[in-house]
């Protein structure tokens, strides 16, 4: 049997994030920083620096395409973000710390969002995963 194993069968979905704390009013524009680690069907888990916000905190989330990115010169949270495909605004429901590692997982339950952009949004990143599990799948075979 033979296996073929693309860089891109590996890569992460082609979206970029940036996020709000609504409670601090504070804006965190370092996407390369943040990382989706699951989607949800009304929420998502993000990989983000610690302390960029609690347990509780109302924030936003706002979800664009790789390709074109442009970072926005700043975040108008009562509104659309400019080249965003999506906002999505929420509490923080969870705070996961890793072992060994600066980062948390954000577990953000959104309670405003446009839910078929979502639902889109939410596809594609479980699409990608389900290749990857083939991928294992067939490689540990």
């Amino acid at each position: 049997m033979s296996i073929t194993i693309r860089k891109e069968d590996f890569e992460e979905a082609g979206y970029h994030y940036i996020f709000y704390n609504l409670t601090s009013n504070t804006e965190f524009l370092e996407y390369e920083k943040l990382k989706a680690y699951e989607f949800y069907e009304d929420g998502m888990k993000v990989v983000a620096p610690s302390g960029l916000c609690s347990k509780g905190h109302s924030a936003l989330i706002a979800i664009f395409e790789k390709e074109n990115f442009i970072v926005p010169d700043k975040i108008n949270p009562g509104g659309k973000i400019p080249g965003s495909l999506m906002v999505g605004i929420g509490k923080i429901k969870d705070l996961i710390t890793e072992e060994d590692s600066e980062d948390v997982i954000l577990d953000l339950k959104f309670n405003q969002y446009p839910i078929e952009v979502w639902q889109q949004i939410a596809n594609k990143f479980h699409e990608r995963q389900d290749v990857i599990e083939d991928i294992v799948e067939k490689i540990n075979r």
